[in-house]
């Protein structure tokens, strides 16, 4: 009996009913990944969002979910962390966790142009509005749950963010 089938049963389980996964395994990096994408993918059906296309290749930048919000088009980044926060005592205002996980604080500069510039492309064919949301999956390993946060528009390009629209309708690079 080969390893296969093994990994096949946790790619079943992974996908089908994540939360079990997570007591039954412990996932590696890209195990951890698929199930942030995955509860990701939950959240924002959950929110009313089509779902699709998920880890999407343009020239500029792999998308992890492609969703349709109405008639915006939404590139979510997803960002998921195993955490085992500290315990602070009640009232101290301390954050317990770490600092590189603390909301928004994972996502560069440099990925967030290149996200902007996928999701201009991805708008293009029928032409409609485009935004970059992140959707941040801690997972506490001391309790086995999860605390998925959607920020809608985080990445949004400065000339749309206030609503208009953008010059040359928007899917110039």
């Amino acid at each position: 009996m080969t390893a296969r089938p093994y990994a096949l049963v946790r790619a079943r389980i992974l996908r089908h009913a994540p939360r079990l996964f997570v007591r039954l395994y412990t996932p590696d990096a890209r195990e951890l990944g698929e199930l942030g994408e995955e509860l990701a993918v939950r959240a924002l059906l959950r929110a009313g969002c089509e779902i699709l296309g998920r880890r999407v290749r343009t020239r500029f930048a792999e998308v992890d979910i492609v969703a349709l919000e109405g008639r915006t088009l939404v590139c979510v980044e997803v960002k998921t962390a195993r955490v085992a926060p500290i315990p602070i005592p009640r009232g101290s205002g301390l954050d317990p966790l770490p600092p590189p996980f603390r909301r928004g604080g994972r996502l560069g500069a440099k990925q967030t142009a290149r996200l902007l510039r996928a999701a201009r492309e991805l708008a293009r064919k029928p032409p409609r509005a485009a935004r970059v949301d992140l959707v941040e999956v801690t997972w506490n390993t001391r309790s086995n749950d999860f605390d998925v946060t959607h920020s809608r528009g985080s990445c949004a390009d400065p000339e749309t963010r206030s609503g208009s629209q953008p010059r040359g309708a928007g899917f110039a690079d």
